[in-house]
């Protein structure tokens, strides 16, 4: 129960026990403001009484405080209180490490980018080709060495340089394994050429070219047809069927037609050999019967090959 010295502060203030502290500071400063000395027309009785205002705050102020804080809750009901919103929080928070480390990790989340694709028949093929020209021509350039210039890279380079600078002691046997490399190349490209043509609707066909496959391909001036079996080479190297032969070359007659057989003179330039020569020589003929299996197939079965 509040003592005497209590009961007339509150009776100075004219305020009831259950005041706030923001309300006792409210009115003591309307208060301060009445009896103020300056104010004060009788200024003994107004310093009297704003030293009894002063004296009252000071009992309240302490009597409110120390009441707040014995109206506090205790940590027992703040636990309690806050039990529910601790329980929800710890909820979320095992809840995302569940979706973190412990659930199935989702495709988008992984982001693994996909493999690179499969090279196609045609990009091996080419890439083979081009791995067999680079070394011909490193054999060439090792075994002629004083005489050829490093600048020369490719086969059409080759060709170039031995027109204007004939060599006797040049290795023959590496220039016609270079032009069996070089022709089945070409030949291959226009087989590829010849099946795009047949299936325009199918996009994926387009075959991306190396810078240096411009170099190592045929030019459409150099390679004339002459009828539909194959291609004239007699302006991309001048040499018939019997001077390869001469030069190491194994040539089977029993692939040759009956025209390429015949007895001509070494002047005359002879037509090449047909296309299965040249597979035969760079080891390509199980690609090729590959590839026309495939096409056989793909017009027996459009569906199922697309």
């Amino acid at each position: 129960m509040p003592d005497m010295e209590l009961n007339t502060a509150f009776a100075i203030f004219g305020l009831p026990f259950s005041s706030t502290p923001k309300e006792v500071i409210k009115q003591y400063r309307k208060k301060a403001r009445l009896y103020h000395p300056d104010k004060c027309q009788d200024k003994a009785a107004g310093h009297k009484k704003f030293i009894a205002l002063k004296t009252a705050f000071d009992v309240i102020i302490k009597y409110v405080e120390s009441n707040k804080r014995n109206q506090r809750p205790t940590a027992a009901e703040i636990r309690a209180n806050k039990e529910p919103e601790r329980a929800a929080q710890d909820h979320g928070a095992w809840q995302l490490f569940y979706d973190l480390f412990e659930a199935e990790p989702k495709p988008e989340r992984l982001a693994i980018p996909p493999p690179p694709p499969e090279p196609t028949e045609a990009q091996r093929h080419m890439m083979d080709t081009q791995r067999v020209l680079s070394s011909t021509l490193d054999s060439i350039r090792q075994k002629a060495a004083p005489s050829l210039p490093k600048s020369i890279r490719t086969w059409r380079q080759l060709k170039h340089w031995l027109e204007d600078n004939p060599v006797e002691a040049y290795p023959m046997e590496e220039i016609l394994k270079l032009q069996a490399v070089h022709c089945a190349h070409a030949l291959w490209h226009e087989d590829t050429s010849s099946e795009d043509e047949a299936h325009p609707n199918e996009g994926g066909r387009k075959r991306k070219r190396h810078e240096s496959d411009s170099e190592s391909e045929c030019n459409a001036e150099e390679l004339t047809s002459d009828d539909d079996d194959g291609h004239d080479f007699r302006k991309y190297y001048g040499r018939n069927v019997s001077s390869m032969h001469a030069a190491g070359a194994d040539v089977d007659y029993d692939e040759l037609s009956d025209e390429d057989k015949d007895p001509v003179p070494k002047d005359a330039k002879q037509p090449p050999p047909p296309k299965e020569w040249f597979r035969k020589q760079m080891g390509f003929p199980t690609l090729y019967q590959d590839r026309l299996v495939r096409v056989d197939r793909a017009k027996e079965e459009p569906a199922f090959w697309g």
